[in-house]
């Protein structure tokens, strides 16, 4: 060493010896192995090991293969943002079996060699329950700094030490299928500390983890195309199926339904089978789900709690494709604790929600939820909490076969095969029956329902009872309604549903639409929380129990095609919407409702409408078509969108003003003149005056600014029109025979509108 500092202190200011302490000064600042506590062979081996691992990227080999990866691919890593300095933390999320570990995969073996240090630690679910996760840390960390030597007994000193060493390498590190957002916190609390442009990856199927992530991606199914080929590379080692095979190969997919894993399995299953073993395999899936794949999506399942568990099986065998709304306020009548418990099943991908707000399950999670249920008993579907297939369903009625574990029932009249006659009690054991639905999704009236004997007993803990074609004259006379959230009798026979006052305190919804045999509504004084009531097409319904007219939360009333009723007197704070149409005998009406929008008298018997009508001050929609006995009307409501008096044919005067109008409809009245009043319609943008007598049309529609659209079809008795307004872009001016001109049209008129046989002229051509 003193000849070194000899040599360069003899050549101290020579630009060649600056240079060399210059860069031997770099090079003692960069990170590297010390010698001082190995050999010589040992350090050789660590150094061509560590060149060989960034010179030889394990990309290519790991993705061979891989089918549809590639638009995953691309948008995650445009959410890696590869090349940053950042430190970014990507969750990739969803349901077992869709790919999320095959993604973050292909990830890893790309891009490892790019980074100082990297950990792939797989399945931390299982892995964290046989082993704790405090070996898993040590796995993690002992990877990441796998040339230093450290004892990592103390958790302080993990968080401490190791993650300021941390600070100075860029790592990636993936953790494969975390369960809990304490097992993602344990293994890396201050990921934030990591050196720059590291990356940590996160495959889950639980979103709630994911509260500090700073990208989320969820992996959605294959499509068809994509899941064809998988299926076949599994099956037939090419990308198409075998001559003979199109067929089965497109029936298994479809049981697949986008799944990889599912694809792969039965895949494999299938391989150099027969076409005859093929199908019995088919056939075997639609009743009995492939067992790997069970138990694959299981394990989310298992994770849940009670209230969670019985949610999702209720929707699993009853509610897919419901309204999600609706099914909370379902599940939280049954005692679960519906609104945080959804957002579980959404979060931890069991659920998704439409556009339209249903709650869509995926077609193998849903047999996974039935196939736990069949588990439960499979020799005895009676002692099942939930029966959905017609014949076991048939099966446990006929025979009387139903006990206390059945808490709910749906069958469906269109998968019978005759009429189905059962005793007064085939229901009398079944005391914990929360749902029972009885329906006819084809409406074909082919079989029904019978109880020869009448029915003595439903359960009391029943909150939702639908019952279509229900072919007796009353509820039982022992049925406690008092849990009951919602009663839909469509079609039914009955004449009452029950004598005397229940405490209904938690039913929203009664709806007996055709129930044409229906005398009478019992007394619902004490249903507070009522919101709807639809009596359509009940022909026999002679009037309301008063009861109805005061309930406090009701806000939709249906009595359309009630035809014997003849008076109605509404006085309610809340109703928002009454329907009336069809209610012919209907004379005598009155109405007040500080929240009423929707207002339907079409084809009744009223002659005119009470001064009441005025207070009426959110009312947005009136329909009066078909009142035949009108035959003048004023109508001064200032919240009014859309007025609607087609067929009204005694009608021959009209006065209205509505600033807000949109929409007034007038065909085949007998009104020959509008008032000039009609051009204090100023947000009017549809008139339609089809088969009306109407000679001319007023000076004032021409400063009708917003009017878009005018009918004047059939109007055989008008001869000119006046200017009409700029905004006009659609003329109807068919079988106006009298009609010899035209004014000068706006530009805005579509020429397709105006028919040229149809006026009494050549068409002038819209300028």
């Amino acid at each position: 060493m003193e000849s070194y500092e000899k040599a360069f202190a003899k050549h101290e200011g020579e630009a060649k010896c600056n240079k060399w302490k210059a860069t031997l000064t770099e090079v003692a600042n960069l990170a590297g192995w010390d010698s001082r506590n190995r050999t010589e062979s040992e350090l050789l081996k660590d150094i061509v090991g560590d060149v060989l691992r960034k010179l030889t990227p394990r990309y290519p080999n790991q993705l061979k293969g891989l089918v549809g990866i590639e638009d995953n691919y691309e948008k995650v890593e445009s959410l890696l943002k590869i090349g940053s300095s950042e430190v970014i933390t990507l969750g990739i999320w969803g349901m077992g079996g869709i790919g999320k570990t095959t993604l973050a995969s292909a990830f890893y073996a790309k891009l490892s060699h790019e980074f100082e240090a990297d950990c792939f630690l797989v399945n931390v679910r299982e892995n964290a329950k046989r082993h704790g996760l405090e070996a898993l840390s040590q796995k993690l960390f002992s990877e990441l700094l796998e040339n230093e030597n450290h004892c990592f007994d103390a958790p302080f000193l993990v968080s401490q030490f190791v993650m300021r060493r941390l600070g100075c390498k860029k790592v990636l590190i993936v953790l494969d299928d975390v369960a809990t957002s304490e097992q993602l916190e344990y293994l890396i609390k201050d990921y934030d500390l990591l050196g720059q442009g590291s990356r940590v990856i996160v495959t889950t199927r639980n979103k709630q983890i994911f509260r500090q992530v700073d990208e989320v991606y969820e992996v959605k199914e294959l499509s068809f195309h994509n899941s064809l080929q998988l299926f076949c590379l599994t099956v037939f080692e090419e990308k198409q199926p075998t001559h003979g095979y199109e067929d089965l190969s497109s029936r298994a997919i479809s049981y697949c339904k986008g799944i990889p894993l599912a694809l792969k399995v039965l895949g494999a299953g299938f391989r150099r089978r027969s076409k005859e073993t093929w199908e019995s395999e088919l056939r075997k899936l639609q009743k009995i789900p492939n067992t790997e794949v069970h138990d694959v999506l299981k394990l989310s399942y298992d994770a849940l709690d009670d209230s969670q568990q019985d949610i999702f099986l209720d929707i699993a065998c009853f509610f897919n494709g419901e309204d999600k709304e609706w099914v909370t306020s379902l599940m939280e009548a049954c005692e679960f604790f519906a609104v945080s418990d959804i957002e579980v099943l959404l979060d931890k991908a069991f659920i998704t929600i439409s556009n339209f707000n249903k709650i869509e399950m995926h077609g193998l999670i849903q047999q996974m939820g039935r196939e736990i249920v069949r588990h439960q008993s499979i020799k005895s579907p009676g002692k099942r909490s939930r029966l959905w297939k017609p014949e076991e369903v048939q099966e446990v009625l006929k025979y009387k076969r139903g006990t206390d574990v059945v808490e709910g029932i749906s069958l469906d009249l269109c998968k019978l095969t005759g009429d189905l006659n059962l005793s007064s009690n085939s229901f009398a054991e079944m005391i914990n029956l929360r749902f029972l639905i009885i329906h006819d999704s084809c409406r074909t009236n082919r079989f029904h329902v019978y109880f020869p004997n009448g029915l003595e007993s439903l359960s009391s803990k029943l909150r939702y009872l639908r019952w279509d074609e229900f072919h007796v004259e009353s509820l039982p006379s022992s049925f406690c309604a008092e849990q009951l959230v919602e009663l839909r009798m469509l079609r039914s026979k009955v004449k009452k549903l029950w004598d005397g006052v229940q405490n209904l305190l938690n039913l929203k919804t009664i709806d007996l639409d055709d129930s044409r045999d229906l005398i009478e509504i019992p007394d619902l004084s004490m249903a507070e929380n009522l919101e709807k009531v639809s009596l359509f097409g009940c022909e026999s319904l002679h009037q309301l129990h008063p009861s109805i007219l005061s309930l406090p939360k009701l806000r939709y009333l249906i009595l359309s095609g009630c035809k014997e009723i003849e008076s109605l007197n509404v006085h309610s704070k809340s109703l928002n919407v009454l329907r009336l149409r069809g209610c012919s005998s209907l004379k005598e009406f009155s109405v007040t409702s500080e929240e009423m929008t929707h207002l339907d008298l079409s084809q009744t018997a009223i002659r005119a409408l009470l001064s009441s009508m005025l207070f009426l001050l959110k009312l947005t929609y009136l329909y009066l078509s078909g009142c035949r006995e009108i035959e003048s009307l004023s109508v001064h409501i200032k919240s009014l969108r859309v007025l609607t008096l087609i067929g009204c044919s005694s009608l021959k005067e009209l006065s209205v003003t509505s600033e807000k109008l949109t929409v007034l409809e007038l065909p085949d009245t007998a009104i020959f003149a509008l008032p000039t009043s009609i051009g204090h319609l100023l947000s009017l943008k549809e008139l339609d005056l089809c088969g009306t007598n109407i000679e001319l049309l007023p000076a004032s529609i021409k400063i009708l600014s917003m009017l878009k659209v005018l009918w004047l079809n059939d109007c055989r008795k008008l001869v000119s029109l006046q200017e009409l307004p700029p905004s006009l872009s659609e003329l109807y001016l068919n079988d106006c025979c009298k009609l010899v001109s035209l004014p000068e049209l706006p530009p805005s008129v579509k020429e397709e509108t105006m028919s040229p046989t149809c006026v009494g002229f050549v068409q002038q051509r819209v300028r």
